[in-house]
């Protein structure tokens, strides 16, 4: 008898489960489409690198790199469904740490060795994650309010509801679309020669 009630209890939360299933893989099916309509490939376990032109007025850098109308970009995407399964708090947020930090090396290896981006100087995206990506040279600041805002912020709590429905009631709320820039400069600067600045980050006691 309890046997028979275990397996219903499965039964019914695989059932609960499936929607946000069909959503996940709703997501990573897209997310195969576009990088095969986009050539988008991956850098790294973490960043995925689309080749693109500048879109928008004209922006100055920190460093004086100027991004013109047209100018070649390199749109950078993250692999969020890496970043939401898995570890919970600082364990998790050491994890983003290193996966990023990795891409970004990789990143510069390829900068300096890849003829298709000889012509980069500049790169750009947006993302969900809080800022905390200045010390390694990247230029943020938060989407100004409209539709673009408004549809990037549902389409980041879709996807925590579809990879982290656990904590997706606790970010919804917070979740603020963030425009980021990073200069070729600034990138080798940090990266160059397989560098990685792991030290700056510590990894949480087990």
């Amino acid at each position: 008898m309890e046997a028979g009630r275990g397996g219903a209890d499965q039964m019914g939360k695989r059932l609960s489960n499936l929607p946000l299933r069909l959503l996940g893989a709703v997501y990573q099916a897209f997310d195969r489409l576009y990088d095969r309509w986009h050539r988008v490939e991956p850098v790294g376990e973490f960043l995925r690198l689309e080749l693109d032109r500048h879109h928008g007025p004209a922006r100055e850098l920190a460093d004086g790199t100027r991004l013109g109308p047209g100018d070649p970009v390199g749109r950078l995407h993250l692999d969020n469904r890496r970043l939401l399964i898995g570890d919970e708090g600082r364990a998790r947020a050491f994890r983003f740490a290193k996966l990023l930090l990795g891409s970004l090396a990789e990143l510069a290896r390829r900068v300096e060795t890849d003829p298709a981006l000889a012509a980069v100087q500049g790169f750009e995206g947006v993302s969900w994650i809080p800022p905390h990506g200045r010390m390694l040279g990247f230029e943020i600041e938060p989407l100004p309010p409209g539709w673009r805002a408004w549809r990037l912020r549902w389409h980041f709590r879709l996807l925590l509801w579809a990879f982290h429905p656990e904590g997706a009631a606790r970010e919804a709320d917070r979740l603020q679309p963030h425009r980021f820039w990073l200069s070729r400069r600034r990138l080798l600067d940090h990266f160059a020669g397989g560098r990685v600045p792991l030290k700056r980050f510590r990894e949480p006691a087990a």
